[in-house]
């Protein structure tokens, strides 16, 4: 489960490139926090935050949290997340979240994480989207609703994670929240056991295996079953073991 972490220095290049009045002075700490002076970088991220910027703001939190420039402060990495969020960075707002959910450096409170997820999830956060779905899926902070655990892993799965391409391929081999339908059940296994998810790779193989959804092919089984039993998969091990028994007789 994420933590609150990020690659600070990618982090202040996209989001100093967003909020060019303020660009100058982020570039001059995220070289510092390249640097790996810390100290500097703190210092220099302390300023800014205090004077209004998100973005300083964020930075400032991953620091406390991480223990880079000062001592490790949960508290005080909180008080400056929740600043940058309130201010509508998506990124302070996942982050903000995931300390709900994890119960580090925050209390675990479903329906706060479930606050934050969304407001990141509206502002196109894929992750976000991703634990939102998952929220929704399982009645965590929220009402359990099938249609909106869809909506939110379609969301997600379309920028690339892979945990909720698996999710959504779930559902629609399921027919849960969306209509049942294996085609786009084997897409999105497709699309995450691509990604090396060993339970869509599982998935993936054994709908080649039965024909379902996809036409079937007992060695694209055999591969899809053998990558997920490589990545750890018990079930896929003993069916990748069964499928070749039956294609040796």
């Amino acid at each position: 489960m994420p933590k609150v972490t990020s690659a600070l220095m990618v982090l202040c290049i996209a989001l100093a490139m967003r909020h060019p009045s303020g660009a100058a002075d982020i570039d001059v700490a995220m070289e510092a926090y390249r640097n790996k002076d810390f100290n500097s970088a703190f210092s220099l991220f302390t300023p800014l935050a205090q004077n209004g910027s998100a973005v300083a703001q964020l930075s400032l939190a991953l620091m406390y949290a991480k223990g880079e420039g000062t001592r490790q402060n949960l508290e005080a990495a909180k008080g400056w997340l929740e600043k940058s969020a309130q201010q509508g960075l998506a990124e302070a707002q996942y982050d903000l979240a995931m300390m709900y959910v994890t119960g580090h450096g925050a209390p675990q409170e479903p329906a706060q994480a479930a606050l934050w997820l969304q407001k990141a999830a509206d502002q196109g956060h894929g992750p976000a989207q991703f634990y939102l779905g998952l929220y929704y899926s399982q009645g965590v902070g929220v009402e359990k609703e099938m249609a909106l655990a869809a909506k939110w892993f379609g969301k997600a799965a379309e920028q690339g994670e892979s945990g909720a391409q698996f999710n959504l391929g779930v559902l629609y081999m399921e027919g849960l929240g969306v209509g049942k339908d294996l085609a786009l059940a084997a897409k999105w296994f497709g699309k995450a056991a691509e990604q090396g998810d060993p339970d869509a790779q599982s998935s993936l193989g054994l709908l080649y295996a039965e024909g379902k959804g996809v036409g079937k092919d007992l060695a694209k089984a055999e591969k899809w079953l053998g990558k997920a039993a490589e990545g750890g998969n018990e079930n896929a091990r003993e069916n990748l073991q069964i499928l070749r028994r039956l294609r040796t007789h």
